[in-house]
């Protein structure tokens, strides 16, 4: 992923890695006052080295700092990450795109997919009758969506492709704004480019989570240093505040894949746990969870105000 670096960041070298890294401010609140929440590393791809994830005594936002730069974090997606390997979607795929990202428009409306991998929800959503369009910083993928797909997919960030003023009616983020240097600055251009009332969907990890809270740095999606941040349900809700959208809710999403995984990195496992058997037999953990309101991952629905 390369994408431009937020204000006020001053790169320097790590003192366990030999990638540049930066020291950052809180993106949501600017405030530079912290305290260390947890200490981990990269247990998904192995890249060596660690990471402190900082939570801001100002706002509660939990990021990392120091960071890996936008032109170092390339390192930790290698070729074979799999949200980057296109095709059509299976269907499994088909019935999970349909239960749980079905956006609730009418046909023909025109939905921006933000960090859309290989283009499988893109292709879903087309399947459905919408005019569909994404944004994709792997050059690579985004290329062969093009090509060989024809979709209308920008390579690099929401906040350089130009689209024109609310040009959409809905913009999505599944599993993506974390993974931004400045998930502020990506909501404001989707604010931008949604059409008043519009529909702006963020699905990401919950900092909060039973699961984390039990794992710490073990909990499968912390996903250090690919999250750069962790939000909870009520900074995730201050976030989308700032960039001018109106919260209709916060949903807590049932099945996380939490446990399972997280065990297999506590007990140093050579890989995650997160496939089918383990995470089934983990079902009643995640559901104990969701009924607690502390799933592991949660979806956010926000609108472009009507007069704004």
């Amino acid at each position: 992923m390369n994408e431009p670096a937020a204000t006020g960041q001053t790169p320097s070298r790590g003192p366990e890695n030999s990638e540049e890294i930066e020291h950052v401010a809180c993106m949501l609140c600017g405030a530079r006052d912290t305290e260390p929440v947890l200490r981990g590393q990269d247990l998904r791809r192995g890249v060596p080295g660690g990471f402190q994830v900082v939570r801001c005594r100002g706002c509660d936002l939990s990021y990392i700092n120091p960071r890996p730069t936008p032109a170092s974090i390339a390192r930790y997606y290698p070729s074979d990450y799999a949200p980057h390997q296109p095709g059509r979607p299976s269907t499994a795929e088909r019935f999970y795109y349909r239960w749980f990202r079905d956006p609730g428009l009418p046909a023909g409306s025109r939905i921006l997919d933000v960090g859309c991998g290989g283009g499988r929800y893109l292709l879903f959503l087309e399947e459905q009758g919408y005019r569909v369009a994404g944004v994709e910083p792997n050059a690579a993928t985004a290329a062969t969506l093009r090509e060989t797909f024809d979709l209308d997919v920008h390579t690099g960030q929401i906040q350089d492709a130009n689209h024109p003023d609310a040009s959409f009616d809905a913009v999505t983020f599944w599993w993506v704004l974390e993974h931004t240097h400045d998930p502020l600055a990506a909501l404001r251009e989707a604010h931008r480019i949604v059409r008043p009332g519009g529909l702006v969907v963020v699905a990401l990890q919950n900092f909060d989570s039973l699961a984390r809270h039990l794992f710490g740095a073990h909990w499968h999606h912390v996903d250090i240093p690919g999250h750069l941040y962790q939000f909870t349900p009520r900074t995730l809700t201050k976030t989308l505040e700032r960039a001018g959208l109106e919260i209709s809710r916060v949903r807590q999403d049932p099945i996380a894949k939490d446990f399972a995984p997280s065990l297999g990195y506590r007990l140093g496992l050579d890989r995650s746990l997160d496939w089918a058997v383990p995470n089934l037999l983990a079902l009643p953990f995640d559901l104990l969870a969701w009924g607690a309101r502390r799933s592991g991952l949660m979806t956010a629905f926000a609108r472009r105000p009507a007069q704004d």
